[in-house]
This record gives C-alpha cells, sequence and structure tokens, in this order.
C-alpha cells in the first residue's frame, strides 16, 4: 500500500539523518521522526526533530550555524540534504508506481 510504502521512505529517512547528525550526546541524531500525511489523496512525508534546549531546535542550529554565549560563531553544517538526497532519488524512482497504483 502507498501508507506501507512511504513509512519505508519515512523510516529510510530517519536512519539517514541519526547517521549523518553530528553527534555529542547523540541527542539530537536519536530525536528524529517521520510523519506520513494523507490530504485528500496527496500525501506526503515530513521529517521532524524534537530536541529542543532553551527553546532552541538543535538540528536547525547545526544545520545553519549559530552563535555561542561567549561570542563565537559555530558554522553551517549541511548534514540534512545530502543525507536525504538518495532517499529522494529513491522516492523518485519507486515512488509514482506507489502513488499512481
Amino acid at each position: 500500500s502507498a501508507l506501507s510504502r512511504l513509512s519505508y521512505f519515512g523510516q529510510a529517512g530517519v536512519n539517514a539523518l541519526a547517521a549523518a547528525t553530528p553527534k555529542d550526546s547523540g541527542e539530537t541524531a536519536r530525536a528524529w521522526f517521520y510523519e506520513v500525511l494523507d490530504e485528500g489523496g496527496k500525501w506526503s512525508i515530513v521529517w521532524g526533530n524534537n530536541h529542543v534546549v532553551n527553546g532552541r531546535q538543535i538540528a536547525v542550529l547545526l544545520q545553519y550555524g549559530h552563535g555561542t554565549r561567549n561570542g563565537g560563531y559555530v558554522p553551517p553544517l549541511d548534514y540534512i540534504n545530502p543525507a536525504l538526497a538518495p532517499i529522494f532519488d529513491q522516492m523518485a524512482s519507486e515512488g509514482w508506481k506507489v502513488v499512481t497504483g
């Protein structure tokens, strides 16, 4: 079914994101999740990360860079796009067949 195949891609994305996430404590890597949404026959997968410290999304800070308390700067590290690129490629190859039945 479309739901099971999209769930497969969702979990594959979570696994890829967890593997690519820079690890200090590992909390951000373990906090990835996905949802498969069906909005009137329009299917989508949404990935998210719920590791928040002091109201700040850690995955976003890692991706886009951030200032530090002592006035320093941590440069961005594009780890999300490269992690998901192979998943998107596989979805493009297989997804059309799934969606069109």
